[in-house]
Formats: structure tokens, sequence, C-alpha cells
């Protein structure tokens, strides 16, 4: 029993789950930024400067990870009564193609940025994000997705990297 004088802000007695956190809750409302006069009439439609992009972030801050790299192998317990959940995801990739305004192409690897699980359908979703400067000097984006990311510039370009190279962002005229 509680009488009356619990640290309320500590781990026992906060709310603990494996939903989505609504874009109107708390803790992540206080990233969307301040929307007041002075950014109706500075920065409107643009995003407050105040604004955390973290905010995109729907999962609760203690399920959140650094983007993942594929190949990747996840086990998940406590979830099924079947027992341990077990896949792998292979090594392909999303990327885009930039055609710039000066006719330059540009390949560059997009993050892994969301790996949802729905344990009771046993399915998994990826979500990939890009960030691009907004005055970029790009005429087309192409979305891609490549089974054979080591083949990248050979089926784009015609030639190849050595190996031990990073070939994710070459930039080539076409």
């Amino acid at each position: 029993m509680i009488s009356g004088n619990a640290d309320l802000s500590a781990p026992q007695f906060q709310p603990a789950g494996l939903g989505f956190t609504g874009r109107a809750w708390q803790p992540r409302l206080s990233k969307a930024g301040t929307y007041d006069d002075v950014w109706l009439k500075e920065r409107h439609p643009n995003l407050p400067h105040d604004f955390d992009f973290h905010y995109w972030n729907a999962a609760p801050a203690d399920q959140q990870i650094p983007y993942p790299r594929l190949p990747l192998s996840v086990a998940l317990q406590g979830f099924s009564p079947e027992g341990e959940i077990r896949f792998s995801l292979p090594g392909h990739e999303a990327f885009v193609l930039l055609r710039m305004n000066d006719g330059m192409l540009l390949p560059h690897a997009m993050n892994l940025d969301t790996l949802h699980v729905d344990a009771d359908k046993l399915e998994v979703t990826l979500c990939w994000r890009f960030l691009l400067p907004v005055a970029a000097p790009v005429r087309v984006i192409e979305a891609r997705y490549e089974t054979e990311p080591e083949k990248l510039l050979e089926k784009l370009f015609g030639f190849s990297m050595p190996a031990g190279t990073n070939n994710k962002e070459v930039p080539a005229h076409g």
C-alpha cells in the first residue's frame, strides 16, 4: 500500500507497454515545438525552430535503438505461447537515386528507421528514411530496393568499386 509519499516519477510507477506513443501524448508532444503567433508569422508552414526530430519516434524511449544494420537476426521471448519467435532479415538495401539538376546520378543509402514486429500475425514491417535538405539541387528522387547491394554500382553505372571501399555514395554523370 502506498502511504501517500511515493515518488510517482520512479520507474516502478511509470506506464509500460509495447504500443506506439501517440503524437498528442507526453512525452512525445513536448518534442513537437512551439506553434505560436511568432511561428505563424515567421516560420509557417515550416517546423518551429525548437522542433525536436525525436518527435517522429513513436516507440517509447526505452524501445528506441540506433539505426539497425542488415543483415539482422531477431529473437523475441515472451510474445507467443508457442515460445520464442526468431527471424532474420537479409542484407538487402533500400536507397534513393538522386537525379541532380546538373545531370549527375547519385545513389544514396536510406536508413532502416522502423522495425515493426506484429507477434500475433507473425509479420515484420520495415520503414526506411532519407533526409534531404530543401534546397538540394535535385530534379528527381527515385526510391529503389536492391537485393544485391554489392552489385549496385555495376547495375547502375557498369563498374564496381574495389573490395573494401565504401560504394554507397559515388557520384557519376548520366
